[in-house]
């Protein structure tokens, strides 16, 4: 689930196949459709308000929640429907615990993940105030930055 089309084609790259902009009406009815079933998994990837509160309604009955956002003051999870729907709330910050960039690292060297697909904008290292001001806008089909030697 995203706003921006750019994105929902890289997640579809990576096999994705329930992807949903939800600055259409399509994408609100395919929302509608996919929290009547609920999902297995929820990973709550943006951080927003608005993703947060939709956590209880798209997953189902005994899912999980993987919520690697930042939630900085943006209020919180509801508790009744997550005690209800017994669900599963995993949370993962700074290094996700236990290695996991190095696990994802191995990967990536085993050719078991592509990153490339994510990557639309590689700066030099002088241009890193750039680079940084360029991922924070998120304008032009930017998903993440590389800043190299």
């Amino acid at each position: 689930i995203d706003v921006r089309e750019d994105v929902l084609e890289v997640a579809r790259k990576y096999g994705a196949t329930d992807v949903i902009n939800m600055t259409t009406q399509k994408g609100k009815e395919l929302l509608d459709s996919l929290s009547e079933k609920g999902a297995d998994i929820d990973i709550e990837a943006a951080g927003a308000s608005a993703t947060v509160e939709m956590i209880p309604k798209l997953v189902k009955k005994e899912g999980k929640v993987v919520c690697v956002g930042a939630f900085w003051g943006i209020g919180g999870i509801p508790i009744w429907p997550i005690v209800m729907k017994a669900l599963n709330i995993i949370g993962v910050g700074g290094n996700g615990g236990k290695a996991k960039y190095e696990i994802a690292l191995n990967f990536v060297e085993r050719g078991l993940i592509d990153p490339t697909q994510m990557v639309t904008q590689r700066l030099p290292f002088l241009e890193a105030v750039e680079a940084f001001e360029i991922a924070r806008a998120k304008a032009n089909g930017t998903i993440k930055v590389v800043v190299s030697a």
